[in-house]
């Protein structure tokens, strides 16, 4: 259901103008990775240019180079950039319970980058440039409940977890799973073969 709802929330607002939806996979607890990633998709939209990024004095070849800091200043500044040409944006990161991963990350990494996410949410939220419009970022995970995933934020970094507004479980029962394989097999049968 994960990523049908995240399908629908893009096709939703594709078709509207002003409204910028950005869409990264989190594949480590490094802020590194989430900020070229972050910059990635936004140039891969468009949304930005070479002579923007010229600008903010980025290049993915130096990413590993810069400082949490400057990471999370060219994440803000990525974002203004684009919210100063749209009205709304939605920012999702996907795979979040890579943070709850312990098989790839100790606890203190997990909660360092916890906090790091705290903070660019916080700098995006006094934005003076996203004051002015409306966004809303999207943590979605698979490997828990949200309620779990919610316990799991406030039992590492707590000002993080009051950061959550709302908690959406996206489940089905097994007669409900059914139903959604039989609809994909239908959808995707092969004529002359039952």
């Amino acid at each position: 259901g994960k990523t049908a709802t995240k399908n629908g929330i893009k096709n939703k607002f594709k078709a509207e103008k002003d409204v910028i939806i950005l869409h990264i996979t989190l594949t480590s607890v490094d802020l590194a990775d989430l900020t070229f990633a972050i910059i990635e998709d936004a140039k891969e939209q468009k949304l930005i240019d070479d002579e923007f990024l010229q600008k903010i004095s980025y290049s993915p070849t130096d990413i590993k180079q810069y400082t949490n800091p400057d990471l999370i200043k060219k994440i803000i500044q990525t974002v203004d950039e684009i919210l100063s040409k749209n009205d709304f944006g939605v920012l999702i990161i996907d795979e979040m319970d890579i943070i709850a991963q312990p098989a790839y990350h100790n606890k203190q990494d997990q909660m360092e980058f916890v906090h790091r996410i705290k903070n660019i949410l916080d700098k995006i939220a006094e934005s003076e440039i996203v004051q002015k419009k409306s966004f809303c970022t999207i943590l979605a995970q698979t490997d828990k409940s949200s309620k779990d995933f919610q316990d799991y934020l406030q039992s590492i970094h707590n000002p993080m977890a009051s950061r959550v507004r709302k908690t959406i479980d996206i489940k089905y029962n097994l007669d409900e799973t059914k139903q959604i394989i039989l609809k994909r097999l239908e959808v995707e049968a092969i004529p002359a073969f039952s």
